[in-house]
């Protein structure tokens, strides 16, 4: 049992990268309770599933743009720079969004669609450089604990941050849940500022003039990597068909009532946060990443097509944390493959590559869950896309046996392959 347990060492060992944990734990158990807030005040001026889906197409356009844009400038400036500078942009993006909240009824709709839009370039802009500092602060051999440990964090911000977020909707309003916000992004922010400066591993004489020369180089990177390829695919594959949260809120109601709402949004992370505490040190112990990845998407697929036939909110919420547990065991195998692979001047780019498939998806899966349910209904929306999210995935394995066949280097190789910069 202590063997399935996460390694703390990278906690323990390295006070930098302890810096950057703490900052990503304060901004995200915040960024979670507006994940809440945000659909559900749509959906309270609305009443329609639908309208809260286009959120996903207010997200989706400035996200893709953003997250190539910003990985291209992970490789390029100070890391640490780029990310303090995002965490007060999204204070004030959040600050403005209470303001609009605190209004109740006479809040403006269009508000919530442009800071969806808005948020959605500062994420892109910053996620890649924080990738990349992790990879850059943490030793070879502690990145599996490192991935498993920030699966954790994240684990917790998605039960935490729901739960909160749904009790300050019910209790204070729209406008304090995001505030709430605006705090932790603050707090982020100067935590994340004690950092030291870090760049990419790269000469002057390698870094193109252009971002854009940047950007294509890693696309052309990513391409010819037909095993990062696949991972890509499968994560938006479960994403688009098998991530209905913009389903969550009808949901809700049938399960019985608003109240159950944060309950549905932190049933995943529940999982989640299971998965990553006791089975961290999977892709340590399982060497085939490429299935270990296939198996657990299509794990997730298979739960949440039960979910959308559960009638008891208990149950529903069980399966939900079996599709988190699931989809957290599949994450896992996708960042030992992005981190034990990809060289660290290549790894703000790609890293935008991979935001765009973890974090554009889910918008563009609120758009189809949400189509669906508005032609047939909320639950045929639910099973029709675990079922897809199961097939398509075994086309994706069929289609590239790249992916099927890729092995996890030796760890010994990969502890003298690199050491974290001083």
């Amino acid at each position: 049992m202590r063997s399935l347990l996460v390694d703390p060492a990278p906690l323990r060992r390295n006070p930098d990268f302890r810096r950057l944990f703490t900052a990503r734990a304060v901004s995200f158990v915040g960024s979670m309770v507006t994940f809440v807030a945000l659909p559900a005040q749509v959906f309270a001026l609305t009443g329609s599933s639908l309208q809260v889906g286009l959120l996903g197409v207010a997200e989706l356009v400035p996200l893709v743009g953003a997250a190539l844009y910003g990985g291209a400038l992970a490789d390029r400036v100070d890391r640490r720079r780029l990310v303090v500078t995002c965490e007060f942009a999204m204070a004030l993006c959040t600050a403005l969004l209470a303001w609009n909240g605190a209004r109740g009824d006479d809040a403006h709709l269009w508000v919530l669609y442009v800071f969806a839009a808005v948020a959605a370039v500062f994420d892109g802009l910053q996620r890649p450089a924080i990738e990349a500092l992790n990879q850059q602060l943490v030793a070879a051999e502690h990145i599996t604990g490192a991935n498993a440990l920030n699966s954790m964090l994240f684990s917790t911000g998605m039960i935490v941050g729901p739960i909160v977020g749904g009790v300050i909707v019910s209790a204070a309003g729209f406008g304090w849940a995001f505030g709430v916000d605006t705090a932790t992004f603050v707090l982020g922010g100067i935590l994340a500022s004690r950092l030291p400066p870090r760049r990419a591993r790269r000469a002057d004489d390698e870094i193109p003039d252009s971002p854009l020369a940047d950007i294509g180089i890693g696309l052309r990177y990513a391409w010819r990597r037909k095993d990062l390829l696949g991972s890509y695919l499968v994560d938006v594959n479960a994403m688009v068909f098998g991530m209905p949260l913009a389903l969550f809120p009808a949901m809700a109601v049938d399960l019985g009532g608003r109240g159950t709402l944060g309950f549905l949004y932190a049933a995943p992370g529940i999982g989640s946060l299971v998965a990553s505490a006791f089975g961290g040190s999977i892709p340590r112990r399982v060497r085939r990443h490429g299935i270990g990845l296939l198996w657990a998407a299509a794990g997730w697929g298979l739960a949440v097509t039960a979910f959308g036939f559960a009638r008891d909110v208990w149950l529903a919420v069980a399966l939900l944390a079996v599709a988190g547990g699931a989809d957290m065991i599949s994450g896992l195998f996708r960042m030992a493959i992005w981190n034990h692979s990809i060289p660290n001047e290549m790894r703000g780019r790609l890293a935008g590559i991979e935001m765009i498939s973890y974090s554009a998806s889910p918008p563009l899966g609120n758009v189809e869950s949400g189509l669906i349910a508005a032609a047939t209904s909320v639950r045929t929306s639910v099973v029709s896309g675990g079922v897809a999210c199961v097939a398509v995935g075994g086309l994706i394995a069929i289609g590239l046996p790249a992916l099927r066949a890729y092995r996890a280097p030796d760890m010994d190789d990969i502890a003298r392959r690199d050491l974290p910069d001083t």
